[in-house]
C-alpha cells in the first residue's frame, strides 16, 4: 500500500526532493554569487526569482534579511541604475567589498566571476582592454592564490616583496647597476669633499631622475635636471659637474641602469607574482591542468622569442608571432571561462574565433608596440615576460 500512495503521486514527489534548506551562510553566498556573475545590477525580484529556484518558500522578508546583512558586512551595495524607480538594485562595485567578501565568505571563489577580476585590475591600475591587463586578466582567472594575494595584501607591500624576487631573477645586471651607482657616488664625493652628502639621498635623486624624466635628453638637459635636484640638497650651485665630463658619465650611466631596472620591474610586476604563485600551486598540488597549460605554453612562447633574437632575427616579427601564440593560450581560457567579456557572446564557442578576434582587437595596440620596441628592449614594453 505504501508503494501505491508514493507513485499515486510522482509530480509532488519530485518537486519536494529538489528543492532543499540551504546550510547556514550558503543562502548569503548563493546571492553573492548571483550578483557577481550578473553584467550588472541585480534587482530584488530577480534575486528571488533565482534564490527560488533552489529554496522551499523563500520569502520577501527572508531575502531582504539576507541582503541587508550583506550591506552591512559591505559585501554589496544598493544601486540605482535606472532613475525613478521602485526596484532595489545591488551590486559589487568596489574593491573593499571585494575584500570584505573574502573576510566573510571565503568559500566563494572570486576569481571565476569578470567582475571581481575586473575590480582587482582597476585597483592596479589595469584594464583588460589593454595587451597587458588582458594577460593579467587571464593569470588571475587561472590562478585563485594569485587572485587572493591581491585581494588580501595591499599592492604596495606586494610589490616590495617581490622587489627581491625580481632583483635575484636579474642579479647580474642588479649587482651592475650597484656597482655604477657606487662608483658615481664615490667619484663625485672624492672629487668635491666639501660637498657633504650622505649616499642614501644622493641614490635617491638618481632614482627620482630616472624615474620622472627621460634619459634620452640631451646632455645639456640632463645636466640641468641633475643640477636642479642636487642644488636642493647642497643648497649651492653645483656648476662644477659640467665641466667634469668623467663624473657626469657616471652619473648618466648609474641613471639609466636604474631607469631601465624600476622600468622593468614595473613592466613584470603582475607577471612575476603569477609565475610565483604558480609556482606555489604546483609544489602544493593547486595547479589545474588549465593553469599548467598556460604557464607552460606562454613560458614556452618567450623563451622561442629570446631564441629568435639570438639569432638576430627581425625583431618585429617575432614580436609580433609572440603575441599571436601568447594569444592562442589564452583563446583556449576564454573558449572555456566564456571571458573577459571583449566581444560578441558567440565568438566565444570557438578558440579559433576567439584568436582571430584578440588579433582584430589589439591590432592597433601591437602597431604601437612594435613602434616603440624598434631602439629598446623587448623586456621594457611587453608586461607579460619577465628579463
Amino acid at each position: 500500500m505504501k508503494r501505491l500512495h508514493i507513485f499515486k503521486y510522482p509530480t509532488i514527489v519530485l518537486k519536494v526532493m529538489r528543492k532543499r534548506h540551504f546550510n547556514v551562510g550558503e543562502t548569503k553566498a548563493k546571492i553573492l554569487e548571483f550578483i557577481l556573475e550578473s553584467s550588472g545590477p541585480i534587482t530584488e525580484p530577480n534575486i528571488r526569482a533565482h534564490l527560488s529556484e533552489n529554496f522551499n518558500d523563500i520569502t520577501q522578508s527572508t531575502i531582504n534579511k539576507h541582503l541587508n546583512f550583506l550591506k552591512a558586512k559591505g559585501c554589496i551595495e544598493r544601486v540605482s541604475p535606472i532613475e525613478k524607480t521602485r526596484l532595489n538594485y545591488w551590486d559589487v562595485i568596489s574593491f573593499d567589498q571585494l575584500k570584505n567578501i573574502r573576510s566573510e565568505f571565503e568559500d566563494v571563489k572570486l576569481n571565476g566571476y569578470e567582475k571581481a577580476i575586473i575590480l582587482v585590475l582597476q585597483k592596479n591600475g589595469y584594464r583588460a582592454t589593454d595587451i597587458g591587463g588582458f594577460f593579467t586578466y587571464i593569470q588571475l582567472l587561472l590562478s585563485n592564490s594569485f587572485f587572493i594575494a591581491c585581494i588580501d595584501t595591499s599592492i604596495d607591500t606586494l610589490s616590495s616583496r617581490f622587489e627581491i624576487i625580481y632583483h635575484y631573477n636579474n642579479a647580474g645586471f642588479y649587482r651592475k647597476t650597484m656597482e655604477s651607482l657606487d662608483a658615481c657616488y664615490n667619484a663625485y664625493t672624492e672629487q668635491y669633499p666639501d660637498i657633504e652628502i650622505p649616499k642614501a639621498v644622493f641614490s635617491s635623486i638618481l632614482v627620482e631622475i630616472s624615474g620622472k624624466h627621460n634619459t634620452t635628453y640631451s646632455d645639456e638637459v640632463f645636466i640641468r635636471v641633475w643640477n636642479e635636484k642636487i642644488q636642493k640638497v647642497i643648497q649651492e650651485k653645483p656648476n662644477e659637474i659640467i665641466e667634469d665630463q668623467k663624473i657626469y658619465k657616471s652619473i648618466r650611466d648609474a641613471v639609466e641602469k636604474i631607469k631601465y631596472l624600476i622600468d622593468g620591474y614595473k613592466d613584470t610586476l603582475f607577471s612575476l607574482v603569477f609565475e610565483s604563485y604558480f609556482f606555489q600551486d604546483v609544489m602544493l598540488g593547486n595547479a589545474s591542468e588549465e593553469e599548467i597549460t598556460f604557464a607552460i605554453g606562454t613560458k614556452a612562447n618567450s623563451d622561442e622569442y629570446i631564441y629568435a633574437l639570438d639569432f638576430k632575427k627581425d625583431k618585429n616579427e617575432i614580436f609580433e608571432k609572440l603575441i599571436f601564440c601568447d594569444f592562442e593560450q589564452a583563446g583556449v581560457v576564454m573558449a572555456n571561462h566564456k571571458q573577459p567579456s571583449l566581444f560578441d557572446k558567440n565568438v566565444y564557442d570557438s578558440k579559433e574565433d576567439i584568436n582571430q578576434s584578440l588579433k582584430i582587437y589589439f591590432k592597433t595596440a601591437i602597431k604601437n608596440y612594435i613602434k616603440s620596441i624598434e631602439n629598446k628592449s623587448f623586456y621594457d614594453i611587453y608586461p607579460r615576460c619577465n628579463p
